[in-house]
């Protein structure tokens, strides 16, 4: 979607149709897509809850030792991690919100005058509407770096076999 918002940023006369087109089929996916992850955004997250909530039960599941030893010993880091996760989650939705609505109105302003683009106030709304969408993706990687560092301290480690 940023670089679509870019490509339109770019336009120095009228903003043509299949540059409006490409705009529109980005936004719309990007809402279609936002409605599934926040879904599973919920989800995840109340089933983390349930599973921190019933931790020596969950414990006592898991099938590989390895795994288990590493959950026992970083429960409390995971544990740190989910409510970093969850925080960050809450700051990608209220991003999110005025991100889609610059979105929408750029769309609606070039759907209105192609020309839109080149003025002052069209400007002003790609620039902020841009810097939200930055934040946004900023967020998101935090939640990534997040989850891929709770990966990793569940994964064991290889051992080389002995020749």
């Amino acid at each position: 979607m940023l670089h679509s918002l870019d490509t339109v940023a770019a336009q120095t006369d009228l903003c043509p149709a299949k540059v409006l087109a490409a705009f529109s089929r980005e936004l719309e996916r990007l809402q279609v897509d936002s409605i599934q992850l926040r879904a599973r955004s919920k989800a995840m997250q109340a089933r983390g809850d349930a599973y921190f909530d019933n931790w020596e039960d969950n414990l006592a599941r898991m099938k590989d030792a390895r795994i288990r030893a590493l959950a026992e010993e970083h429960h409390l880091r995971l544990q740190q991690d989910f409510i970093t996760i969850k925080l960050n989650s809450q700051k990608v939705s209220e991003a999110f919100k005025p991100f889609l609505s610059g979105l929408r109105k750029i769309q609606s302003r070039l759907e209105n005058d192609p020309a839109a683009v080149n003025t002052e106030v069209g400007k002003d709304l790609i620039r902020t509407t841009r810097q939200d969408g930055q934040q946004v993706k900023l967020w998101i990687t935090a939640i990534r770096n997040e989850l891929d560092a709770m990966a990793a301290l569940m994964t064991p480690a290889k051992t080389t076999p002995k020749h």
